[in-house]
């Protein structure tokens, strides 16, 4: 039984919570204020974004995603890859001779890793399992599938370890109860995180799942998630996963905060002009409500390489919202005040804290940099510049014209249908461009391909902020659900079957317009892509090949596809048996697309749908 006091004063920590304001303490100036929404103004995009929608859900598979959503148990024990089963359905069938077992030899040794949340129970969210890695190992010298390790392993967590800790003889088995599946009432996630606190005597409410994306810097690997400090994992040269630090604050880099433990953001960029790693991180209890942190790879009496916090920002907006992503240019940090808006206090009248609220209005803002050293500029003012209201969790790029009179921004932007909670149901995403006039201080923006839907989007990192020629999304093939039969949240899924590859320039020679698909990978019927997708550079390229004004890629598109059988099964048998539902490894050329991979590596395990995915080379493993 719960003891009254203790479960009193959880109440009073979790109320403090949720009606504190602290005072503004802010760095840096805020220009200009937030313009109010402006409605769309092309009807014919509307309707395009529209009928691409209607199609997906039409086509949508129900059986097949929540097979793809039914938990698979780890395997921490690295198992060599196999040989193709040789099936009708494998890629190495289907695409000939030309997909080969193996990777080809301009392809980089490393490891493939993809994070996502497993664990969850169906009256949970997808978002609440704990973060799993697979680690997909190639060693150098590759010469047959079984050289190839593949390996999924859990997160130590703090909340893991506190789950074994406080377990005991018996049946007492106590466990985290999620945040997320709730959505979209707000007193069950209230009550959940009461009684968190109540059940691990701690003030940390919800779990540190680290179960969305994954950043390197300096040869340390953080697993990540925006609402709580990442733990730190490494990568073995033999495929195995090992944590090494939970609720890392990376030698005090990290703030505390309560009820979370502290965060840091999800989405990383890494600079490769300055060897900076910057991070936004966002918290709707503590003004200002956004801060921007820039780590360095070595400081003065550094005792260890990597994520050394060299300066850190504060940001004032007016309204704390979900800063999920942001952009990065030579001169500039490109953040989005959007209003997907996190208010706790909507906790007291039973409503989701985070919920899309339009009129709150849209803008993005410049955060200068300095040229000799990358840092943020805190004698400069950021500007603010109004925009159309939206949803972007994931942006593509940013870069300044030559000119140095406008900088442009690219993302994948989506206009939620009504208000509410933005969790549940599903808002189809398009890519997009905002163009900043720096002199007029207006913004030009449109939807550059509402006929395409796609999430996820990459491009090689190691020439972002630059004008690019090409970017790639994974391409929307399903949309529905119910999917209560596995999670709890959220009720409208998204599959995917396949890349797209996008023009980001203009080309009459060529008959191109920015914005349209100029090669694509898609997957054969009952496949889906299981991960985001890797650009990872062929060991022969160079940068120069891949920047503005040329039209090779030089590069590898990589991800992992599973596939569903068509059967008399239900999609729990289905979903449970870790045979039958096969994954591949697919190595595509990226200026080659449309012919199919050139590899496919037959996974030992079936993979199921996951977040973020990054690529480390063999260097950077231990």
């Amino acid at each position: 039984m719960v003891p009254p006091f203790r479960l009193y004063c959880s109440f009073l920590l979790f109320t403090r919570f949720v009606l504190q304001s602290n005072s503004l303490s802010s760095t840096i100036k805020v220009a200009s204020p937030k313009l109010p929404s402006k409605n769309l103004s092309s009807e014919d995009v509307i309707q395009s974004i529209k009928q691409a929608e209607i199609a997906c859900r039409k086509r949508h598979d129900n059986r097949a995603m929540l097979a793809l959503f039914v938990p698979v148990p780890e395997h921490p024990d690295p198992l060599p890859c196999e040989e193709s089963s040789g099936t009708e359905t494998s890629p190495v069938s289907l695409y000939g001779s030309k997909c080969m077992p193996i990777p080809p030899k301009d392809f980089p040794p490393g490891s493939y890793l993809r994070l996502g949340p497993g664990g969850y129970s169906k009256d949970e969210g997808f978002l609440d399992g704990d973060g799993m890695v697979q680690c997909i190992t190639i060693p150098p010298e590759c010469s047959q599938p079984s050289d190839i390790l593949f390996s999924s392993s859990y997160v130590d967590t703090a909340g893991r370890q506190k789950e074994r800790q406080m377990r005991t003889t018996g049946d007492y088995r106590p466990k985290y109860i999620g945040s997320l599946g709730s959505a979209p009432r707000g007193w069950p996630l209230a009550s959940a995180m009461i009684q968190n606190m109540v059940t691990f005597r701690t003030s940390q409410a919800q779990k540190d799942t680290c179960n969305t994306a994954l950043a390197e810097h300096g040869g340390r690997v953080l697993a990540l998630m925006e609402q709580s400090p990442p733990t730190e994992i490494e990568v073995t040269k033999s495929g195995k996963i090992r944590t090494k630090e939970c609720m890392t604050r990376l030698d005090g880099a990290i703030p505390s905060a309560p009820l979370t433990g502290g965060n840091l953001g999800a989405h990383g960029k890494y600079d490769y002009k300055t060897g900076q790693q910057i991070h936004v991180s966002y918290d709707p209890s503590l003004k200002p409500f956004v801060r921007v942190d820039v780590f360095e790879e070595l400081m003065p009496n550094s005792k260890r390489r990597g994520w050394q916090l060299s300066q850190t920002v504060g940001v004032d907006i007016p309204t704390p919202v979900m800063m999920h992503d942001f952009a990065l240019t030579t001169k500039y940090l490109v953040l989005l005040d959007f209003p997907l808006t996190v208010r706790p206090r909507r906790l007291l009248f039973d409503k989701f804290p985070v919920e899309y609220e339009p009129e709150n209005g849209a803008r993005i803002g410049l955060v200068p940099r300095t040229a000799h050293d990358g840092l943020i500029d805190t004698s400069k003012e950021i500007k603010w510049y109004g925009c159309q209201a939206g949803v972007v969790l994931h942006t593509t790029n940013a870069y300044e014209t030559d000119d140095g009179e406008k900088v442009v921004l690219h993302a994948f932007r989506a206009t939620p249908s009504a208000g509410g909670s933005y969790i549940q149901r599903n808002s189809p995403a398009c890519l997009y461009e905002w163009v900043i006039d720096l002199k007029s201080g207006t913004v030009s923006e449109c939807c550059l391909n509402p006929n395409t839907l796609v999430e996820f989007p990459i491009i090689n990192d190691r020439i972002q902020g630059q004008d690019l020629s090409f970017s790639y999304g994974l391409r929307y093939f399903g949309i529905g659900g119910p999917l209560n039969a596995v999670i709890s949240a959220p009720q409208d899924g998204i599959s995917f079957d396949g890349v797209v590859k996008f023009s980001m320039k203009d080309d009459e020679s060529l008959n191109i317009n920015k914005g349209d698909v100029v090669d694509e990978f898609i997957l054969p019927e009952n496949w889906y892509a299981t991960t985001e997708a890797c650009i990872i550079p062929k060991m022969s390229s160079s940068n120069t090949n891949m920047a503005s004004g040329n039209w090779r890629e030089d590069s590898y598109v990589t991800l992992i596809a599973t596939h569903v059988p068509q059967d008399e099964r239900s999609f729990l048998d289905i979903g449970s048996d870790l045979r039958s539902m096969k994954s591949h490894f697919l190595i595509i050329d990226a200026d080659n697309m449309a012919e199919g991979p050139v590899a496919a590596v037959e996974l030992p395990v079936s993979v199921r749908y996951g977040l973020h995915s990054m690529y480390l080379d063999w260097d950077k493993l231990v």
